[in-house]
């Protein structure tokens, strides 16, 4: 996300940004290492996080376009993301369709078997759920940036991590490793999004908060010029 918004809304890299980017990649590369660097890794796990990363990161060009299509050409959010909505379910349903009628539509019919009511409440309370967060986001990206994204994006995965830990079984450098490695990439995201400030090596020269400070000493500055002119 940080390289297409480089890229495409030509944000800046800074100090503290740059400084952000490299512990969030010492984190991801903690995270890969259990299942990837495994002597056991089955070649379906590679295919599988190959398209993982193509995946999100399509996904994090999207956002990026949000932001670029309601500042450049003062497109609604709202709109937007009916658009996509309606083309995504548009792609879906075609590839649903051709996927059951390459195989056995059968064993589409098997996935409702011993199903109740409840089912049908929490496929709605799922669709419900998924438009609020999706409205949600795209408001965050048009009000704030797409970058700010990646403090609550990264809750997801920790969390189901941790409900994992209490279903599979899972060695002590994994949980070693797991737990740095989110920790990394979470605190990186704190960084860069100027949540956590640090101020010394030029980290904080910046920052929104440190650029407001400055311009209220100089406008100070030139108000008391202003009174000894008078």
């Amino acid at each position: 996300m940080p390289i297409f918004s480089k890229i495409i809304l030509k944000s800046e890299f800074f100090n503290h940004q740059i400084l952000s980017l490299c512990i969030s990649i010492i984190g991801i590369i903690l995270l890969v290492i259990p299942k990837d660097f495994d002597l056991k890794v089955e070649k379906s796990d590679i295919i599988f996080n190959i398209l993982v990363f193509f995946s999100t990161s399509i996904s994090s060009f999207i956002l990026v376009m949000v932001k670029f299509l309601t500042h450049k050409y003062f497109l609604s959010p709202y709109f937007i993301l009916l658009y996509i909505g309606f083309f995504s379910f548009i792609i879906f349903l075609l590839a649903f369709i051709s996927y059951y009628l390459l195989n056995n539509f059968d064993e589409f019919k098997e996935n409702f078997i011993n199903e109740n009511s409840i089912s049908i409440i929490y496929i709605i309370l799922d669709i419900i759920f998924y438009l609020i967060l999706n409205v949600l986001s795209y408001l965050v990206i048009y009000f704030f940036s797409p970058t700010l994204l990646m403090v609550t994006d990264i809750i997801n995965p920790i969390i189901q991590w941790i409900f994992s830990l209490f279903k599979n079984k899972i060695t002590i450098l994994d949980v070693i490793l797991y737990s740095i490695g989110y920790s990394l990439v979470f605190f990186s995201s704190l960084i860069y999004n100027e949540i956590i400030i640090y101020n010394f090596f030029g980290l904080n020269s910046k920052t929104k908060k440190y650029l407001e400070e400055k311009q209220r000493e100089e406008l100070s500055i030139i108000d008391n010029d202003n009174d000894i002119d008078d």
